[in-house]
């Protein structure tokens, strides 16, 4: 159940550009239908084929300049197809699917997720402390990850492209030991911590300055305890020790 709704949510908010959000569904899918012809499911790689076809058709017109588009129905029934077959292509490696399943499936939308409510949520507070209005958690922003890509000088297409690619990394990787067992496990753990830190290190500089100016108003606020200073002390510590 939380696989289906983390699929079904995670799709929606990065497809803000033509052709983004239905291409990481296709790498999605094809990856399933891989890895359901590899352990022998015939009926669930034809239907996996099959949505993965109709896909391509669709991502002929929803490419730059698009005439067709996903919209919020689109993109949660992508979602929702997507989670239901990855539950069953699983199967006895739920332990590991657990953990690298949402990764594979989800993993450029799920940065992207994770990126907007760490930002919202420290604007939230911020605001709060300024006496200005609130921010919504939930509300709309040009701040994803998309968004900064075309900030930085990408036409549309190239960034499609550059999230398409890394989104195919990410996939393999997460892939690799549901596929190959635990063997190749260490493989995928190294990848995706480099993945990981390069994508922090690229995308999260707004959420980096702004929890910085949040823990330095909290420190400064004249009602903030010496409990809290002592708690920030050790959480500096720790995150030193951590980037070291």
């Amino acid at each position: 159940v939380a696989l289906c709704e983390l699929a079904v949510n995670a799709d929606e908010p990065i497809d803000g550009l033509d052709g983004l959000g239905g291409g990481l569904a296709w790498i999605s899918i094809v990856c399933l239908a891989v890895m359901a012809g590899v352990t022998g499911r015939v009926h669930e790689t034809v239907l996996l084929a099959t949505m993965g076809g109709a896909l391509v058709a669709f991502l002929y017109f929803n490419r730059h300049p698009a005439r067709l588009f996903l919209g919020d129905a689109g993109s949660m029934m992508l979602g929702f197809f997507i989670a239901t077959f990855a539950t069953e292509a699983v199967g006895r490696k739920a332990v590991v699917g657990v953990f690298l399943l949402p990764i594979a499936l989800a993993g450029i939308p799920l940065l992207d997720v994770l990126l907007a409510i760490w930002r919202r949520s420290t604007r939230n507070v911020m605001s709060g402390w300024l006496g200005q209005g609130k921010v919504k958690v939930f509300g709309a922003d040009k701040d994803h990850i998309h968004h900064r890509c075309l900030e930085a000088g990408m036409t549309q297409r190239r960034t499609a492209r550059f999230l398409h690619i890394a989104a195919v990394l990410v996939t393999v990787l997460a892939f690799l030991p549901l596929v190959f067992d635990q063997r190749v496990l260490g493989i995928t753990v190294v990848g995706l911590l480099v993945l990981a830190f390069n994508g922090v290190r690229q995308f999260a500089r707004i959420e980096m300055v702004q929890s910085g100016s949040f823990i330095h108003m909290a420190v400064k606020r004249p009602e903030a305890s010496r409990r809290l200073r002592l708690v920030l002390f050790f959480s500096d510590t720790v995150v030193i020790a951590l980037a070291a």
